[in-house]
């Protein structure tokens, strides 16, 4: 009973990112996660192997805390060894919670949070990351996160 307990409390311990999702999840629905959301998003970072913090790439932390603190983050280099195949299947998988605005176009991946005024952006094509606040996105139809390419997808 003791042991379980201490790895239940050390799994508490180890959920920052899960707990990020949730702030970033309650924030754009404006209410409490509902049990089911919440039960999707534990099943979808256990099967992305996300059980613990160490486990989640960093830079999907940061970028994660960016968009949840409104931050902007210029692009950002990935390289093979920063990225896992399961962290796409991971994205592919948020798609089916309609809070975050996650969608995979393939080459790349964008997560789009109005309620933040933030958008993230992750080209898989040329490796690498960003977070932008969605009033300073450009309408000019030219750059990868232009509001004409993104926004309105």
């Amino acid at each position: 009973m003791a042991v379980m307990l201490l790895h239940k409390q050390k799994k508490i311990m180890n959920l920052t990112f899960e707990k990020l999702l949730h702030e970033i999840i309650i924030n754009e629905s404006g209410e409490e996660i509902q049990p089911v959301t919440k039960n999707k998003l534990s099943l979808f970072l256990s099967n992305n192997d996300f059980e613990k913090d160490e486990d989640v790439p960093e830079w999907l932390m940061v970028f994660f805390f960016a968009l949840k603190n409104k931050l902007s983050i210029e692009p950002n280099p990935l390289s093979k060894a920063q990225t896992k195949a399961d962290v796409w299947e991971f994205f592919c998988d948020l798609q089916d919670l309609a809070e975050l605005g996650c969608f995979d176009y393939g080459e790349w991946i964008r997560v789009r949070l109005p309620k933040h005024n933030m958008l993230g952006f992750i080209s898989i094509e040329h490796s690498f990351y960003q977070t932008e606040k969605l009033s300073n996105i450009s309408d000019d139809g030219l750059s990868d996160i232009s509001e004409a390419k993104i926004l309105n997808q």
